[in-house]
């Protein structure tokens, strides 16, 4: 049985993502981005239902992994919400510099 992903932010960073799902072979049942432009292809090739409200997506009983890859700004709010619905989470912070070995450093932290 395939894991079932909502995807919230379909900016940039969120290709990386869609590439690890489609490897892994899950299903993106839920794509949400206020941009519509920036979503639609995304729901296209994965046959997910597009929506403009996370909290859509969020209270899902489907949804088993939720993936926030919107602004740092929206994280905590959106987190929140995810945390009531799924409260054991995992979240990581990416650091924009990288180590002597070139490789990008990160942390990651669960609760």
């Amino acid at each position: 049985m395939a894991l079932t992903v909502g995807m919230i932010g379909c900016g940039g960073i969120s290709r990386f993502h869609f590439e690890g799902l489609e490897q892994v072979k899950a299903r993106v049942k839920w794509v949400c981005d206020l941009s519509e432009d920036a979503a639609r292809p995304w729901a296209a090739k994965f046959g997910a239902t597009y929506t403009a409200d996370y909290l859509a997506l969020v209270n899902d009983p489907e949804i088993g992994l939720i993936i926030i890859t919107t602004i740092s700004s929206n994280h905590k709010e959106r987190l929140s919400s995810a945390k009531k619905r799924l409260p054991r989470t995992a979240t990581m912070r990416w650091r924009l510099s990288a180590p002597p070995s070139g490789r990008e450093r990160y942390s990651t932290r669960r609760t």
